[in-house]
């Protein structure tokens, strides 16, 4: 900043300040992660729309995360994944805002939790997604056969997922709610079992099985 001094007489000083303020940009950086591991997860199809529906910004992600400038400070903002990558299940929305606090102009970010508002450690919104176990019901020819219940119980016989055969794949998140993952100490075998056959069909035997991924 170049200041200049004039003098008029003996006694008053004029001062003439010429100088730049410039306003920077808000930030929020969006960081798809594989939620077995903390990775960044390529091949999401992610969008942010504002309070009113309006598409801000889209984009697939990459294996960095992706930074959006220039949204508004104090309003709402909706992240939304509308594809996962082949394998993963498709996460929840997050509700976030940005918010500059007192006069720098750095933004903080925070996220919607029920109905409060919850700071972020950094200016970084994490979505993760849980792989999943694709499971089809078929008849002998490889069709998809509707109408069985089927069920996965683990190891204690203990359910953990039962659902009726549709015309569409059924899809298992793997995740400690579902299909955990071996941690390298220990191993987990689950059983999948057909409780009800369709019409005309007879039940099919049980099957044990593990699933080949393992915690990082």
């Amino acid at each position: 900043m170049d200041v200049e001094f004039t003098y008029e007489g003996q006694q008053i000083a004029w001062q003439v300040v010429d100088g730049t303020n410039t306003n920077l940009r808000t930030t929020v950086d969006i960081s798809k992660q594989d939620i077995t591991n903390g990775k960044e997860l390529p091949d999401a199809k992610l969008e942010i729309r504002d309070a009113d529906g309006n598409l801000v910004e889209g984009w697939t992600s990459t294996k960095t995360p992706h930074t959006v400038r220039g949204l508004e400070l104090e309003k709402a903002y909706t992240l939304t994944e509308t594809r996962a990558p082949d394998g993963y299940a498709e996460a929840e929305s997050i509700v976030f805002k940005l918010v500059q606090n007192g006069t720098e102009q750095v933004n903080e970010v925070y996220v919607k939790s029920d109905d409060d508002w919850v700071k972020l450690d950094d200016a970084t919104v994490i979505m993760q997604d849980a792989p999943v176990l694709d499971i089809d019901k078929t008849d002998i020819a490889g069709n998809l056969l509707p109408g069985a219940t089927l069920t996965i119980r683990d190891a204690n016989d203990e359910v953990v997922d039962t659902w009726i055969a549709a015309y569409k794949t059924h899809r298992v998140p793997i995740s400690d709610q579902f299909i955990k993952l071996s941690d390298g100490n220990k191993e987990y075998i689950y059983t999948l079992t057909e409780d009800a056959a369709p019409a005309g069909f007879e039940i099919a035997l049980s099957a044990a099985f593990r699933h080949s991924l393992t915690r990082a």
